[in-house]
């Protein structure tokens, strides 16, 4: 499992690129270098383990989700692209 120094939080220290919130600001979700995800819970940033690994490590440039923020993608350095289906984000090779 991932961790880092508490004091630098969720993103521990890495740079973020792109942000998504719903329009109450309860969900949210950021990505950046070193294809690093941040999920938020209304409450928190948490690193989403599972979706910085399916970056492979690329850079994640840039994001979009839809208004409920049940679908979206992400996309980044050298062609990797992340779907989210509601449940997880995923690596898209087709794209």
């Amino acid at each position: 499992m991932f961790r880092c120094d508490p004091v630098s939080g969720a993103s521990c220290g890495t740079n973020l690129l792109a942000m998504w919130l719903d329009a109450e600001g309860r969900r949210g979700w950021a990505v950046g270098v070193s294809g690093v995800v941040l999920h938020y819970d209304g409450t928190r940033w948490q690193r989403d383990d599972t979706a910085s690994a399916a970056s492979g490590g690329k850079y994640l440039l840039a994001m979009w989700l839809d208004a409920e923020g049940r679908r979206g993608w992400a996309v980044g350095d050298s062609g990797v692209v992340l779907h989210y289906d509601g449940t997880r984000w995923q690596r898209d090779d087709t794209a």
